[in-house]
């Protein structure tokens, strides 16, 4: 993929999360990940993508830290 690429197809943007077409759905269906629907294409912005892995990891840490509280 193109490091300056900005917006990615469904497979394009799955491969860019490390995941499979049906698990990536499944996000968008869940209100997750915004398709743009641009062109007659389904597209997704890099820029959504990070937000969405940031959003993970903070989730992730937080469950993490209080885990960590209840000791």
């Amino acid at each position: 993929m193109d490091a300056l690429k900005r917006l990615f197809t469904t497979d394009e943007a799955a491969g860019y999360l490390g995941m499979s077409r049906a698990n990536f759905y499944a996000l968008e269906i869940g209100g997750k990940l915004l398709n743009l629907g641009w062109g007659g294409k389904n597209l997704y912005d890099r820029k959504d993508l990070d937000n969405f892995i940031e959003d993970r990891k903070r989730a992730i840490m937080k469950k993490l830290h209080i885990k960590h509280l209840r000791g």
